[in-house]
């Protein structure tokens, strides 16, 4: 935006805020029609045409009852959902004229003067809807983010704790916090805060980058190094806070594609349930959404649900016959079916649609070792997918126990790449680490490793490892140390 025009924007918006300070005041239920901004003018012809029909709808009704409150805001509520922030700004300026004690309409004209980068209007209209409303935190957390951002530290702070005493689970406040704590240089504190949004809402890049500053200032490379590398692959990924308002412009979105991408967060982040619900609201608006219907054959798998694999797959397959990624889910259905033949099938053709999953390749792996293949075979699936993606934890530890028996340092380096990873089968990599470097008669290192699969596997809770690793410590260690004492004599 040209200077010029950033502050003739300026300029409205503070007219508006005079404006609709005034009719707050004044108690005035009558508002001259003439005296409202004009209904912008917006080009539906690149929109789907289930888009194109209701915007231009919507454009209708207000053209017909331009004083309408509710008609008015809708609008601006779905113009904001499909990202035309401009003409948003313009239908929330006519609402909050309209409807100046109304916090949804300071609110969200809030949300979306920060999208437009106006952070000067935008934080005086999240000051009117918390004097509006008071109890509505995420309000708190919007106002306090940006305040920090122009120097407004111990208001901000205020309002961010304020936020946490209201909703104690509100990781955008959390994470808030931590990055006010770094940017006063108290790096272990931050730690503490973002870590704990990290836990309420599951991996979000701008954390994982922030916990890498963090590290960083530290001292600690290494931890750093990992959380910059968590920040590139959860890239896109937002802290997942409780916006009620916010998520009324989700019914009025009639594009698939952000339920799809949203039920994809929440699957990664365990949270199957709520991820289901959103691909089904992506079928409601497109029944042909292939992508949702891969995310159902996922989740089907989880709950055992077969019957449901194979009608999502059937229809999804109709769409998009070359689709690999409806392919690799098939497998992974049959794995769980124990159909191992046509699981088989399902990853080759998979592999053949796209060369590029390295999960692919672990699959078939795992099952070229069931099926008692060749070990170069095995060991080639495992080469490719490493080459595909060097910090694979599970393609690098499958891999190490084809090499221990043979070159155990080797297997050791590609286990110390594994281990740097989360993983829930992370306490048999340390296992398997341990063998390796008793293989490499590094004593001292395998006891360290087998203490560590210990630690790791009482704190996942799991019953069932916990009771597998448990079962190699005892025996295992007391060798390794038996001949660590006979080679120092």
């Amino acid at each position: 935006m040209l200077l010029e025009d950033q502050k003739t924007l300026a300029q409205q918006v503070s007219l508006f805020l005079i404006s609709v300070a005034c009719l707050s005041v004044l108690g005035c239920d009558r508002v001259d029609l003439a005296s409202l901004p004009p209904v912008p003018v917006v080009s539906t012809d690149s929109f789907a045409a289930g888009v194109r029909k209701q915007l231009d709808e919507m454009f209708s009704q207000v053209g017909e009852d331009p004083g309408d409150r509710k008609l008015n805001g809708e609008l601006g509520m779905a113009l904001q959902a499909y990202k035309q922030f401009r003409a948003a700004d313009q239908m929330y300026q006519r609402v909050r004229m309209l409807d100046p004690k109304n916090f949804k309409w300071a609110y969200l004209h809030g949300v979306v003067l920060e999208a437009m980068g106006d952070v000067e209007a935008a934080s005086l209209a999240f000051e009117r809807s918390l004097e509006l409303k008071t109890d509505y935190p995420i309000a708190s957390v919007r106002l306090a983010r940006l305040l920090a951002a122009r120097g407004g530290v111990d208001r901000a702070q205020q309002l961010y704790k304020a936020a946490l005493k209201e909703s104690p689970d509100l990781s955008e406040a959390y994470f808030g916090l931590g990055q006010l704590e770094l940017s006063e240089g108290n790096a272990a504190e931050a730690v503490k805060h973002i870590e704990k949004a990290i836990q309420i809402s599951g991996d979000f890049g701008s954390a994982h980058y922030q916990l890498g500053l963090a590290y960083r200032q530290l001292g600690d490379a290494k931890l750093a190094a990992r959380h910059f590398d968590l920040a590139k692959a959860n890239h896109g990924y937002a802290a997942d806070g409780n916006d009620p308002v916010l998520n009324e412009l989700l019914a009025l979105n009639r594009s698939e594609q952000p339920f799809v991408h949203r039920a994809k967060m929440l699957a990664e982040n365990g949270r199957l349930a709520e991820a289901e619900t959103f691909n089904r609201m992506a079928l409601e608006r497109n029944p042909d959404s292939v992508p949702a219907h891969a995310n159902l054959m996922s989740m089907a798998i989880t709950k055992g649900d077969f019957k449901a694999v194979d009608s999502h797959f059937k229809k999804a397959v109709a769409l998009d016959p070359k689709n690999a990624r409806l392919y690799f889910n098939l497998g992974m259905a049959r794995i769980a079916e124990k159909r191992w033949e046509e699981s088989k099938v399902a990853f080759e053709k998979s592999l053949s649609l796209d060369g590029t999953d390295p999960n692919t390749f672990v699959q078939l792996a795992i099952l070229g070792k069931r099926d008692q293949q060749d070990d170069s075979v095995v060991e080639a699936h495992l080469r490719s997918a490493v080459s595909l993606e060097p910090e694979h934890p599970l393609a690098n530890w499958l891999l190490a126990e084809l090499l221990t028996p043979t070159v155990p340092s080797k297997a050791v380096v590609l286990l110390e790449i594994a281990v740097q990873n989360e993983h829930p089968m992370r306490p048999l990599m340390f296992v398997a680490l341990a063998k390796a470097n008793a293989g490499a008669k590094d004593w001292n290192a395998a006891i360290a490793a087998i203490d560590k699969a210990v630690e790791e596997a009482d704190a996942s809770g799991n019953a069932a490892l916990i009771q597998q690793v448990r079962s190699f410590q005892g025996s295992v260690r007391a060798t390794y140390i038996k001949r660590s004492k006979d080679e120092g004599s």
